[in-house]
C-alpha cells in the first residue's frame, strides 16, 4: 500500500511530501523501481476496467437522445500532469515548450461515465 500511495503521489507531483509522511527515506534509492512496478500492475488491470461498449449501436443513441449529435459513442478529455525529470535516456522527452516535465494524459469515457480508454505518454 505503501509503494501505491508513493506512485501516486509521485505522479502528482508530491513526491517530497509523500517520502515525508511516510518516512521512507529508506526507499529514495528503489523509487523508480517502486514506481516501475505499481504502474506496471494497475496497467495489469487496464483489460478489466477499460473497454469499448460492447454495443456501439446503444450507445451511439443514448448519448443522441441526451445531444442530438449522431454516430457518438463516448467523449474524450486530456490534460497534462506535471511531472519530475524522470532521468534516464529519454528522460527530455517530457519537457514541453515551457521547459517543465509533464505527462499527456488523454481519457475518454461512455455516458455512465466508464474509462473506454486512457493514453498517457
Amino acid at each position: 500500500m505503501e509503494q501505491f500511495y508513493l506512485t501516486l503521489n509521485y505522479e502528482g507531483v508530491n513526491y517530497e511530501v509523500c517520502v515525508k509522511d511516510l518516512e521512507m527515506a529508506n526507499l529514495l534509492l528503489n523509487v523508480s523501481r517502486v514506481i516501475v512496478r505499481v504502474s506496471h500492475a494497475i496497467a495489469k488491470l487496464y483489460p478489466r476496467y477499460v473497454r469499448m461498449p460492447e454495443d456501439l449501436l446503444d450507445e451511439q443513441v443514448k448519448f443522441y437522445n441526451i445531444s442530438r449529435l449522431p454516430r457518438i459513442v463516448c467523449v474524450n478529455d486530456g490534460t497534462h500532469i506535471k511531472i519530475k525529470n524522470p532521468g534516464g535516456v529519454d528522460g527530455e522527452i517530457f519537457r514541453n515548450p515551457k521547459g517543465f516535465f509533464l505527462l499527456n494524459v488523454q481519457v475518454m469515457c461512455d455516458l455512465d461515465m466508464k474509462f473506454t480508454d486512457v493514453v498517457a505518454k
